[in-house]
């Protein structure tokens, strides 16, 4: 099933994504893909991609660097692909994070380059997170609308520096934990 994607299948995915600049994506079999980066040569994205309740979903798997003795190489993305889909297969649950959890720790990951205004600073947004009730909100249903709609209907609707600043700091541990 696995083991479609040869060395010269990448070079070709390689030269065609910096050529295109566009991201190229490389399927292995059995739902293994390969993203391949247009603005870094060589580099790209092992993904396992799964139909779950009709719904489509990618699951990030490691990086892959070429030359790089630290990346993902074929087989082990291939093995890790292959336990994925069995965890998937025996309806195993994933540990779910709120957004509170994520928050805390970009909180902590930052901790010792931030100052002690800015960690004070940071927990007041998470303070707001409660006031907004999305602090409870599970990561993967957590949507655009969803955010909007709950700080508009909070106390904090009418507070346009701290709805900024709340939404700022929310993009940003998202951001951090989905790299």
């Amino acid at each position: 099933m696995y083991g479609k994607i040869t060395k010269a299948k990448l070079s070709k995915g390689i030269k065609k994504a910096l050529k295109t600049k566009k991201h190229v994506t490389l399927c292995d079999g059995g739902g293994l893909q390969l993203r391949l980066s247009y603005t870094y040569e060589g580099k790209g994205t092992w993904f396992y991609v799964s139909c779950i309740d009709s719904k489509v979903k990618r699951y990030k798997i490691g990086e892959y660097v070429q030359g790089q003795t630290y990346s993902m190489g074929f087989e082990q993305a291939r093995l890790e692909a292959y336990r994925l889909k069995q965890h998937l297969r025996n309806n195993e649950s994933f540990i779910t994070y709120t957004l509170k959890d994520i928050c805390l720790a970009y909180i902590k990951h930052k901790e010792s380059t931030l100052r002690k205004t800015t960690i004070t600073l940071y927990t007041i947004h998470i303070e707001h997170l409660n006031i907004t009730g999305l602090a409870d909100i599970e990561v993967e249903k957590l949507k655009p609308h969803l955010i909007r709609h709950n700080i508009m209907t909070s106390p904090l609707k009418d507070k346009h520096i701290a709805i900024k600043n709340l939404y700022t700091f929310t993009y940003s541990c998202c951001k951090f934990c989905s790299s």
